[in-house]
């Protein structure tokens, strides 16, 4: 689901298709480039922090609320030794509050650093229909982007076998480290296709999402809107979505893109609204 890391290669088709001549294009393009290259920022992290999330509540659900590092250290997650983790509840029942502080940088095995504190509130085990994860955020940054705005994550599960979310992003804003940035609200729909029988390991998970859209507005003025057309298939293990289709609208894009046919690799098209297709080098 990491729409907007590929809307950088697709701001060379508004460009080439919007502009009144070559001169004017190679400006666009240069311009467009510097937005989308912070609104691909923000999508990592906004899906970086709901598998942060899920991962966090699924492993601190039992009733003593905290693991143990192989170092022995309490209150840590095994996979993040260097974050410090405070559970907080009634009775060591449900709602619980789970506060992750990273300090003052924190890298994961997959190589995402991480500092300052994001709270994670949990109505009940996660895999329970109708439970629910608020996140919010405390001077936080990801790979040093400034991460502000509320996240929620509700169980819609109506078939055990096939857990379904929805996740509403409301007054997010991303920062650069150069000061430029962006705000986006969203709200999708997306169901566990692979990983559904390990709850506590998300390295085997895969995911679709398959209802929804973001909306996009950048400090200097560009904005857009990306829908659903066809479910977007993604898993946690590749960088990549690997199949499906959004529609792009902005004042930049026009056009859909898509992903492929399942394949873990960093090529999409892109249609534009004359029909013009063209080959695209998704961007980590």
């Amino acid at each position: 689901m990491k729409l907007t890391k590929f809307l950088i290669a697709l701001s060379v088709v508004a460009g080439f298709t919007y502009s009144c001549n070559r001169e004017d294009s190679n400006t666009n393009l240069s311009l467009d480039q510097e937005n989308l290259q912070t609104e691909a920022n923000a999508d990592f992290v906004s899906e970086s922090d709901i598998d942060l999330a899920t991962d966090f509540a699924a492993n601190f659900e039992n009733t003593t609320a905290l693991r143990t590092s192989a170092g022995g250290q309490l209150g840590a997650h095994p996979d993040y030794p260097c974050a410090k983790v405070t559970v907080t509840s009634t009775n060591g029942t449900f709602p619980k509050t789970i506060t992750v502080d990273f300090g003052t940088g924190c890298t994961d095995k997959r190589g995402i650093t991480r500092k300052g504190t994001i709270t994670i509130t949990v109505t009940n085990p996660i895999f329970v229909p109708g439970a629910s994860i608020t996140i919010t955020h405390q001077d936080f940054y990801i790979d040093g982007r400034k991460v502000e705005g509320d996240a929620k994550l509700t169980n819609l599960t109506t078939d055990l076998t096939v857990p379904t979310f929805s996740k509403e992003v409301t007054n997010g804003k991303i920062t650069n480290e150069d000061g430029t940035y962006f705000t986006f609200s969203s709200n999708r729909k997306y169901r566990m296709v692979e990983g559904v029988a390990t709850p506590k390991n998300i390295g085997d998970d895969a995911f679709e999402t398959f209802e929804g859209n973001r909306n996009v507005n950048r400090s200097n003025g560009t904005y857009f809107t990306s829908t659903i057309k066809t479910p977007l298939f993604k898993r946690n293990a590749c960088r990549f979505i690997s199949k499906g289709s959004v529609i792009l609208k902005g004042s930049k894009v026009d056009g859909t893109l898509d992903f492929g046919n399942g394949e873990c690799d960093n090529l999409a098209t892109f249609t534009d609204a004359n029909g013009n297709v063209k080959q695209i080098t998704l961007r980590k």
